[in-house]
């Protein structure tokens, strides 16, 4: 019992206070296994919101892919940025120069140290 206790009320993560961006959280109604434990973290996250999503079981995002995505590009759109911004800039800044840029730049540094 006290394992089960631990589980459902006091297993919850620190900092949550903390979160300073558009939060949705999302439970589909059908879940039997974790019902009720995504609608207490609301009060914890400020600004949040919860959307119960209906025809969803433990995994919305395999039963309601669309509306996951929909979702996502709302709480996206009222930071005021694209969905994929973050993962976006990540990419670009780690990936490694395409030959084209290779060429372009390096050309364009020849031709700079010829111009009188």
């Amino acid at each position: 019992m006290r394992t089960l206790l631990w589980g459902l009320l006091l297993d919850v993560p620190r900092g949550l206070d903390r979160i300073d961006c558009p939060i949705t959280l999302v439970q589909g109604v059908a879940d039997w296994v974790a019902s009720g434990q995504t609608v207490r973290y609301l009060p914890l996250v400020p600004g949040s919101r919860f959307v119960p999503l209906l025809w969803a079981g433990h995994a919305p995002q395999s039963d309601r892919p669309r509306t996951i995505v929909r979702l996502v590009e709302e709480a996206a759109g009222s930071a005021g940025q694209p969905a994929d911004s973050s993962a976006f800039r990540y990419e670009h800044r780690n990936r490694a120069p395409d030959m084209a840029s290779v060429k372009r730049d390096s050309h364009a540094g020849s031709l700079a140290g010829k111009v009188v």
